[in-house]
């Protein structure tokens, strides 16, 4: 019988790279414009979550006065109705005070109502409020 002819040679393998780094990522917009966030006071931010699910209300903070005067202030308020009662809501009424530090109010707004109309179709209401507190004389 005859030997089974040779078989081929296995190409010669050829040397491999080694890995390439992976590129490093983009720089962010902020950070290719030369502008940076301002730094955010975490724990600062969570006590205001922890005292929010206690239901207490925030501590109060003083407005940051920017370089032309103005302060901003922000604050969110959340509530939940069955419901059955949010089918019949028809208004929201708030009511404003301006106090010192006496807690003497200085200036006020009464029964500011908003109303709803059709809240049957509604499933949530986001009112937004913008106030704006002048200096006079």
């Amino acid at each position: 019988p005859a030997a089974p002819p040779p078989k081929a040679a296995a190409p010669a393998a050829k040397p491999v790279a080694p890995p390439a780094r992976p590129a490093a990522p983009a720089p962010r917009q902020a950070e290719a414009s030369g502008r940076h966030k301002k730094p955010v006071d975490v724990l600062g931010e969570l006590e205001k979550l922890r005292q929010e699910v206690r239901g207490r209300p925030h501590p109060p903070r003083k407005a940051k006065p920017a370089s032309n005067g103005h302060g901003e202030l922000s604050r969110e308020i959340q509530m939940t109705v069955d419901r059955a009662d949010f089918r019949r809501l028809r208004r929201i009424s708030l009511n404003l005070q301006v106090e010192d530090e006496d807690h003497r109010v200085v200036n006020s707004v009464r029964d500011f109502h908003v109303d709803i109309r059709d809240p049957q179709s509604l499933e949530k209401v986001l009112l937004r409020l913008s106030i704006a507190l002048n200096a006079k004389g």
